[in-house]
């Protein structure tokens, strides 16, 4: 364990409160282990007579965990009328096929320009955190620059989250880092020096915890000296009590190396989670992706050879570190338990942890698998161990296009990715990449960046 900042720890989160849940898919559902899983009856693999495909690209982002909204961004002019040019963020209600447009102003109206970074949800879809560069979202924003906000889509109000306990607006770039599941605590990084008192140094970056409860900001960790670069790639646990980055730290032999951290708001403990087993840290570059529930799972994408005994791929590969028990296991496997024979990117992990989901251009993860592109892919961790194609075609055989940006459902039984392929679905014919919903267990794709 490394201690990584003396600061006091945080007011303990409040205990995970019961959210109201979303209307049901439908009102038919199918058995599958003992659970019911809803279906959407638009879960075939073709387009529903109506739907009009997008213009510009769109961007897989969400999937609420009953699965009834998918989340994405998109470029397009004809998803919502009156829009500025760029990027905006959008909400599929899958049941009553209706597109909403979800990065609008605190009175609803359209936001006066796009997106300009990530955007972050909690797992039942109510809390939407973006990066907007647009000044009318909020009535107090007047600082210029782009700023992060949250989106409330049961009260349907937008607030700015980017700023000091006293309210000030931050005086530099700032970028969301996600927002724990009853929507109290938003995570973001920033370059501004006045978002806590005294201020912080011009120009480095520095990790921020916003709670929207007691209306405070303040600096979740400092960089240690041995760090030759700030903190990266921010995430929060669901519950608002972890969050875990990357440092670039020496690590075995003196050789810096990015390396992933999980921090406790509460105790102010800090420990490395990219390490094997036996606790040896990674001999190469990691980086964390995604936390599993609670933070309990850590996701993890390394370059790393010494994490498991056995990874002789020299690939980088994907990780699930058990934190609790302190146990890391490889995740990027083919269906026959073997090791990927291409790198793998660490996309999604399931709320249990039991569901991983992955991209790579491997060509052994599954058979048929031919066309030498990155696929999205699941594998579920239980038992044996099941690896799954999810970028397939209408007709079972592989994607015309690379497919990426996945996200899984709580549950683990939806997929949303995005996807450049033109036959995942019938009728996609507008050139551009668009986003798709997997459901694992009926097999069927039906694509959500629609109007």
């Amino acid at each position: 364990m490394i201690s990584l900042s003396r600061r006091r720890p945080l007011a303990r989160p409040l205990a995970r409160r019961s959210v109201r849940p979303l209307a049901r898919l439908l009102a038919v559902t199918v058995v599958i282990a003992g659970s019911q899983l809803p279906i959407s009856p638009a879960a075939a693999s073709a387009a529903p007579p109506g739907d009009i495909q997008a213009d510009q690209a769109s961007r897989a982002v969400a999937v609420s965990q009953d699965g009834r909204y998918a989340y994405f961004h998109s470029s397009a002019k004809n998803l919502a009328p009156g829009l500025a040019t760029g990027s905006h963020l959008y909400r599929r209600d899958l049941r009553d096929r209706v597109t909403e447009l979800v990065d609008v102003s605190h009175v609803g109206s359209a936001p006066s320009a796009g997106l300009s970074g990530s955007t972050f949800a909690s797992a039942d879809g109510r809390w939407l955190v973006f990066l907007s560069r647009a000044g009318n979202l909020v009535p107090i924003d007047r600082n210029g620059i782009d700023d992060i906000f949250i989106r409330d889509m049961d009260q349907q109000t937008t607030e700015l989250v980017s700023v000091a306990t006293d309210g000030t607006q931050a005086n530099a770039w700032s970028s969301p880092a996600g927002v724990s599941d009853d929507g109290r605590f938003v995570v973001f990084q920033s370059n501004a020096t006045n978002l806590i008192a005294g201020g912080t140094p011009q120009g480095v970056r520095h990790i921020y915890v916003r709670d929207r409860l007691l209306g405070t900001t303040e600096v979740v960790t400092e960089v240690p000296a041995t760090s030759i670069a700030p903190a990266w790639s921010p995430m929060v646990s669901a519950d608002g009590r972890s969050i875990a980055y990357d440092l670039y730290l020496p690590g075995p032999g003196g050789v810096p190396v990015w390396t992933s951290i999980v921090h406790d708001l509460t105790t102010g403990t800090t420990e490395v989670a990219s390490v094997a087993t036996d606790g040896t840290t990674a001999n190469a570059e990691s980086n964390v992706a995604a936390f599993g529930g609670d933070g309990d799972f850590v996701l993890l994408r390394s370059d790393g050879s010494n994490l498991v005994y056995h990874d002789t791929n020299g690939y980088s590969d994907v990780f699930v570190r058990n934190l609790k028990r302190g146990i890391t296991k490889i995740a990027s496997l083919a269906h026959d338990g073997s090791l990927a024979d291409g790198p793998c990117r660490a996309l999604d992990i399931s709320n249990n942890g039991r569901y991983v989901v992955f991209g790579s251009a491997a060509a052994n993860l599954m058979p048929g698998d031919t066309n030498g592109v990155l696929d999205v892919f699941v594998r579920d961790r239980q038992g044996a161990g099941v690896t799954d194609l999810v970028s397939v075609a209408a007709d079972g055989g592989p994607a015309n296009g690379p497919s990426d940006s996945a996200a899984i459902s709580a549950p683990g039984r939806l997929v949303l990715f995005t996807s450049s392929a033109t036959n995942l679905v019938d009728g996609d014919t507008n050139g551009f990449p668009d986003v798709f919903l997997r459901n694992l267990a009926t097999g069927t794709t039906i694509r959500v960046s629609v109007a």
